[in-house]
């Protein structure tokens, strides 16, 4: 790639990102119907046409948005702390890779759960990624359960997809109570509390 291409592959590369982000910061503050394409340019510091030149539309845009938050919390967080581990180790470790999204990034975390409910209702062109998405994610909990029936160390009555599925309604069950309600719910503590009881729950040990 010539000197003038890489130039211009950087810039294209960071304005993406500023378009991102700005949809980001704009969904999870009025959420997906109420930010158009010339709020994202501006908050962004571009013109509309750029953010159509990039994406070809809102929609376009908004899978990009999607693709990004993935790509973040699974290859970036989730993964590389989770490793290796299985059973109720992993759970653990799910939940604290998960806080730290929370932590860090409240907007993206808003904007995810904006775009959920958008998805059940007036934008269902959204729905058949985030089943997708959540399918992967029950798999993946299913999958380290599995290994752990194997490893000895989760009970052999624990079903793996059921846990999956009680699992992924907790965190977002949880994050959608502290979203309405942050005074009143404390994500953090409740996240781990449940932590605590899945290592108690799910150990192969427990005879309660």
């Amino acid at each position: 790639m010539t000197s003038a291409a890489s130039t211009q592959a950087q810039r294209s590369a960071r304005s993406d990102r500023a378009l991102v982000e700005a949809a980001i910061d704009l969904i999870a503050d009025r959420g997906y119907e109420r930010t158009t394409l010339a709020a994202i340019g501006e908050a962004a510091g571009y013109s509309r046409g750029l953010v159509t030149a990039r994406f070809g539309s809102k929609e376009g845009l908004l899978w990009e948005v999607v693709e990004r938050m993935l790509h973040s919390w699974g290859a970036r967080r989730l993964r590389p702390l989770v490793g290796e581990s299985v059973g109720a180790d992993a759970l653990v470790l799910t939940i604290e890779a998960y806080l730290r999204a929370v932590q860090t990034s409240p907007n993206g975390v808003r904007a995810l759960y904006a775009l959920l409910f958008e998805a059940m209702g007036p934008s269902p062109f959204l729905r058949p990624r985030f089943e997708e998405l959540h399918r992967h994610l029950r798999r993946d909990i299913e999958g380290w359960l599995e290994a752990g029936k194997r490893a000895g160390r989760v009970r052999e009555d624990v079903d793996p997809k059921n846990e999956a599925a009680l699992f992924l309604g907790t965190l977002r069950g949880v994050t959608m109570q502290w979203l309405l309600d942050p005074v009143s719910v404390d994500i953090d503590a409740v996240l781990r509390d449940y932590a605590r009881n899945l290592e108690r729950d799910l150990r192969a040990d427990n005879r309660s």
